[in-house]
């Protein structure tokens, strides 16, 4: 994957601005970037990572927290080995006694997570055992782009969808063509983070025009 600095992103904004410094100081489009860039990683998970929850699992223990490394958690493992999921409601009719069932009481090793939430897990069946690794791989928070050397990677679609949302909230305070053309921005980054996205039944907010015309749907 293309690996850009914030010089590099700020070009790419700034050619679409016109290079207007003037209207567009860098301090503005900075900020702008590292919004684009959370909220494209929050759609995408183009940054992700893995990380062990702390002390290991707890005997006869069904929920644990998501380590703090991770901002979603899309994965987890048990002693390396990758668990099935299930959302709640299948856990729940899968396995009605889910909270009290343990690897010793149903004969099974953990075969499955549960998210619950965005911070906390489910393990079933709780390990009888203790102290093994359970390591959780999800969406990591991206680095703040501080100085113009400052490095992300990212794919080049990612880097598109940036683009256009920071071009998009960074001119919202225009009027007449520029602003159209941020609406069109905002709805062709919408197309391609339905493409990719990570969220079923993800609604992005619509936006209107001082003249009416909608945004939010491509």
């Amino acid at each position: 994957m293309p690996t850009l600095t914030l010089q590099d992103l700020s070009n790419r904004v700034y050619a679409r601005l016109d290079g207007n410094t003037a209207l567009y100081p860098q301090a503005q489009v900075t900020d702008s970037l590292n919004e684009q860039i959370r909220v494209t990683n929050l759609h995408t998970g183009f940054l992700q990572a893995s990380a062990n929850v702390p002390g290991n699992s707890v005997a006869n223990q069904a929920f644990y927290n998501v380590p703090a490394a991770i901002l979603a958690p899309l994965r987890v493992q048990f002693n390396g080995v990758y668990l099935g999921m299930l959302e709640l409601n299948e856990l729940g009719q899968s396995h009605p006694y889910w909270a009290s069932d343990t690897t010793a009481s149903t004969g099974m090793p953990v075969t499955s997570w549960t998210p619950f939430g965005l911070s906390e897990f489910i393990i079933w069946p709780s390990d009888s055992v203790g102290n093994n690794t359970i390591t959780v791989v999800g969406i990591q928070e991206p680095v703040l782009l501080v100085n113009s050397g400052d490095v992300i990677t990212m794919p080049n679609e990612q880097a598109e969808m940036i683009d256009r949302l920071a071009f998009n909230c960074l001119t919202l305070k225009e009027t007449g063509a520029i602003l159209q053309q941020s609406y069109e921005e905002y709805k062709a980054a919408q197309r391609q983070i339905r493409k990719i996205q990570l969220w079923q039944g993800l609604a992005m907010p619509s936006l209107w025009n001082p003249e009416g015309r909608q945004a939010g749907k491509p």
